[in-house]
Parts: C-alpha cells; structure tokens; sequence
C-alpha cells in the first residue's frame, strides 16, 4: 500500500506535465511508447512475446497510431497501412497454421495488442488536439483514477457482496459504488479548479454525467483485462510500477474511458471560455 501511494504521487505529475504542459507532440511520442510496451506486455502475457515476428508486429504498429494520429496522415494512406498490417498477421497465421489452436490465439492476440487497445486509447491524444485541449485531456484519468481511488477506499472499509468474483474476487459492490462516487466527486472538485484558477465556464451537472457514465466504463475496463488475466493465468501484465503492476495495469480502465469521455465532450460539452 505505502510503495502503491508512493508511485502514484511521482506519476501524477509527470502525467499532469505530459497531458497539460508540455508540447502535444511531447504527448503524441509518450503515448506511441506506451502503446508499445501495452503491446508488448499483452503479447507476453498471452504466451506469444517468444514469437518475434507477431510481438514486432504488434509493437511497431502500437507505436505508430498515436503518431499517425498527431501527425495527421491522410485517411487513404493510414487505411492502406492498417489493410497491410492486417494481410500480414493473417498471412502468418495461414503460413504457421499446422492444426494447433494456438496460431488463432496468437492472430487474435496480435490485433488486440496492436490495433484496438491503442485504438481506444488514441481518444486520449484526440481529446487534447480539441481547441483548448489541455483543458479536456485530464478528464478520461479522473474519471478513471478517481472511480479507482473510490472503490478500493470504499470497498476496503465497506465491501461485503461480491461484485463478479469468478472475475476479481476482491471487488465488491460497495466498491463499485465507491466507483461512482469517487468520479463523480473528482469530476467535480476538477472543475471548480478550471473555474476558479483558470477562469473557465463550467457545466456541474455535466461534469457529474462525465463521473457517472466514466466510473462503470473504467471498471468494466479494469475487469475486462483481469478477465484477460485470469485467462492467461498472470498476476500482473509486468512490473514497471512498482505496486501497480505494468504499463497495461495502468491505462485498462483509461483505454475504455477515454472513447466515452472524447464522445461525451461532443454532446455535453462541459467546459467552456469566459
């Protein structure tokens, strides 16, 4: 627990530094590594990282989306890429197949670690090349972290029924409405500090939306990669941090937030200039 809080207090404000203060292309090269190491970590947990060939394949193309994205490459282009990526991880998949189950696992594997988990997450870099971007791009972390932060506090002091225990035996109910509340709350307190120190209109009750739809989304993206776990039959995805566990740990609720939060930014725009 202590090392956990530890860690958390020395990545917050590099993440703060990165998202809000730093140039976006600062972001845009942060984020292409980890979605590599994502890819990598997955790959290896899955079984398949002693396979050059599909682990380089999921790694070179994780870190070229969120830089495809930044650098804005024509649509026709990215499209031709990806089409290409795609060829050659069926064409190993056919070359390889000699009746054993575990090429399909490796095809599968290879396209999640390296096209739809920085699929998803990419919405993060999205949402800060919106005009006045800094100002959003906070905003898939608080409703990831802070709905974290509320459930384990709550279920630690509260937790009695099991929310999905063939999936994460220590998350409770309780905890998931700890969830909820802890976003909420976060969303909240994130938009007093825009209205009072940066001088920017805000909508509460759309910030509170932001909470309550952002906290079930985060957590079921934090029990769909422990559902991976569990499969793969691995604690963690590594241990890049120490208490945390590896780079994947960190962002799989943000990879299913962020989506949702870049949407809820175009209907309910919550955060507006004086």
């Amino acid at each position: 627990m202590k090392t956990r809080v530890i860690v958390a207090i020395i990545l917050i404000p590099i993440l703060i530094a990165i998202a809000v203060y730093l140039p976006v292309w600062v972001m845009a090269a942060a984020m292409a590594v980890v979605c590599a190491l994502a890819a990598f970590e997955f790959m290896r947990g899955a079984g398949f990282s002693s396979d050059v060939v599909s682990t380089l394949l999921a790694v070179v193309f994780a870190f070229a989306s969120p830089l495809a994205v930044y650098l804005n490459i024509n649509r026709f282009y990215s499209t031709a890429v990806f089409m290409l990526f795609v060829f050659a991880v069926f064409l190993k998949a056919v070359i390889d197949y000699r009746g054993d189950s575990r090429v399909i696992y490796d095809l599968f594997s290879t396209l999640f670690a390296a096209a739809l988990i920085p699929y998803l997450f990419m919405a993060v870099l999205r949402i800060r090349l919106f005009p006045r971007g800094e100002y959003f791009v906070m905003l898939p972390f608080i409703a990831a972290y802070c709905s974290d932060t509320g459930a384990f506090f709550i279920g630690k002091a509260f937790g009695r029924r099991k929310l999905i225990p063939y999936v994460s035996p220590n998350k409770t109910v309780e905890g998931a409405l700890g969830g909820l509340l802890g976003a909420v709350a976060g969303m909240l307190l994130y938009g007093l500090i825009l209205q009072y120190f940066c001088n920017l209109k805000v909508n509460y009750l759309f910030l509170a939306i932001y909470g309550l739809i952002g906290s079930p989304i985060a957590q079921l993206g934090d029990l769909a990669f422990s559902l991976m776990k569990r499969e793969f039959k691995i604690k963690d995805y590594g241990n890049l941090f120490p208490g945390h566990g590896g780079m994947l740990d960190r962002i799989d609720s943000v990879v299913f937030t962020a989506p949702v939060i870049f949407w809820l930014i175009l209907w309910l725009p919550a955060i507006g200039v004086r």
